[in-house]
């Protein structure tokens, strides 16, 4: 889904929805180079190891 299809969804406009991300990886001490999506994925995975 890209950010339009998810603004739409959550309906919110684009740029409110690249504010929440980026406060979102922010709290979450996410590095530039740290993909959001790759460590939500892994949330789930923590918890079965």
């Amino acid at each position: 889904m890209d950010a339009a299809e998810m603004a739409d969804v959550l309906h919110i406009s684009s740029p409110s929805l690249y504010t929440l991300r980026y406060r979102l990886r922010k709290r979450l001490a996410l590095k530039p180079d740290e993909s959001l999506e790759n460590y939500i994925k892994g949330l789930g995975s923590d918890s079965e190891a």
